[in-house]
């Protein structure tokens, strides 16, 4: 009887599309978007997003952020998190030259890591920007569009979207780097993108498939709104982009109107992102292959004894 419910549980996890430990990646994947990066000398502040530089249940405040010279001397910084809590916020406390090579250290174990050290430049200071740039609708349709939820991070369904042009300011342009995204939508936050994000071009960074969430750049909802809640529904609608540079209080905003409709040909959303996928892949990112294959022959190894003995 124990052999035959191992092998069913054994099929079972082969076999199902979503093992549900979460739709999640790797935790701490720290300072992706800040790695490389030249930064003015002036900006008031740099910042990674929380989700990749903070391990579950770890606050900026436990400590561990360090910002070094080259040869690993610390500079004098305060660490906080922003006010909603999505970017860790390091504040330098002398000024910085133009020139610099520079670390961010995260010292903290994380995800069974230990020390993590990202490297990037300061260039010369630069004006902080006062406008965010151009913001206006680029399409609009209805067809097979990508709603997060579900066991696949990703839904597809029919349809209506709306997608948006950027062009960032060239006074904005030094400063992507430590720059985190919202998009408003009727006064509600309808998406945010984490710091560094969108580049030079105005697209937004490729997407990892098991970090599925609605982006600043467009907007889906279904043609049959009953079916999956996204709080927006068809019909006219405001849109506010907002880019907030860490340490700055206000952030820069630009606003549009657009109408999402279900009406007229069905037609396939153009991509929006750097990557050139329109689409989010959804290959079961409840769980990964490699967890799925050591489950697997954990429970084959343990039928085989039950087996022997």
């Amino acid at each position: 009887m124990r052999v035959a419910l191992r092998v069913v549980f054994l099929v079972v996890l082969l076999g199902a599309p979503g093992l549900a430990f979460a739709c999640s990646g790797p935790a701490c994947s720290f300072g992706s978007s800040l790695a490389g990066a030249s930064v003015p000398a002036n900006a008031p502040a740099l910042a990674v997003d929380a989700t990749d530089a903070l391990a579950p249940g770890l606050d900026a405040a436990d400590g561990g952020f360090e910002l070094l010279t080259a040869n690993r001397q610390p500079i004098p910084a305060s660490v906080e998190r922003s006010g909603d809590r999505s970017v860790v916020v390091v504040r330098p406390l002398q000024p910085l030259s133009a020139g610099q090579s520079l670390l961010l250290r995260f010292p903290k174990e994380c995800g069974g890591g230990s020390l993590t050290d990202v490297a990037f430049t300061t260039s010369g200071a630069q004006p902080l920007p006062s406008t965010l740039g151009s913001f206006g609708v680029k399409a609009r349709g209805h067809g097979t569009v990508s709603i997060p939820g579900g066991p696949s991070c990703a839904m597809a369904m029919s349809g209506a979207y709306a997608q948006f042009a950027f062009t960032p300011a060239a006074e904005l342009v030094p400063f992507l780097p430590v720059t985190s995204w919202s998009l408003i939508v009727d006064g509600k936050v309808w998406a945010r993108e984490p710091v560094g994000s969108i580049g030079a071009s105005g697209l937004v960074a490729t997407m990892p498939y098991y970090r599925a969430r609605n982006r600043v750049l467009e907007v889906n909802v279904p043609c049959s709104p009953e079916a999956v809640g996204v709080g927006v529904g068809l019909g006219q609608h405001t849109a506010e982009l907002q880019a907030t540079i860490a340490g700055v209080t206000q952030p820069l905003t630009a606003s549009t109107t657009f109408t999402l409709a279900c009406s007229g040909p069905s037609d396939t959303p153009k991509p929006i992102d750097e990557g050139g996928s329109a689409s989010l892949p959804t290959p079961g990112c409840s769980s990964t292959p490699g967890m799925r294959a050591a489950l697997a022959v954990l429970v084959f190894r343990r039928t085989r004894r039950v087996s022997a003995g």
